[in-house]
């Protein structure tokens, strides 16, 4: 937990929001989804940097949490393939969370209109 804090709490803050949000109005869903892909593109970016540390750090003395987890683990070599992944998932679930509005704005829309069309030719 001390080693991805910061990596984890980008995502699961707004994933959060997404189960929270969700279950009270399906209008922030799509919202708060794009929220959570955005914050794992940024993570992967973080991810891809551990061979390399180019990133700059919060603080001179802060060690790479990525690049301590690859070399821990010895799975230095496929942190770009780890980082790519995870810019692929988060990029989906920002084209879903965008996918989802534009559904719920046709949506509207369309029962707007029809509920215009009911209403002028009541009168």
């Amino acid at each position: 937990m001390e080693i991805l804090g910061g990596s984890l709490f980008q995502v699961i803050i707004p994933l959060a929001t997404v189960i929270v949000f969700a279950r009270s109005s399906l209008r922030s869903f799509p919202f708060t989804l794009y929220w959570t892909g955005q914050s794992m593109v940024n993570v992967s970016v973080y991810i891809g940097d551990a061979p390399y540390q180019r990133l700059q750090l919060i603080s001179h003395a802060a060690i790479h949490d990525w690049r301590w987890l690859f070399n821990y683990t010895g799975m230095m070599e496929y942190a770009e393939d780890i980082a790519a992944g995870v810019n692929f998932i988060g990029l989906i679930t920002c084209i879903i969370g965008i996918g989802i509005g534009f559904y719920f704005i046709i949506h509207e829309s369309t029962q707007l209109s029809s509920h215009n069309k009911i209403t002028s030719s009541q009168v």
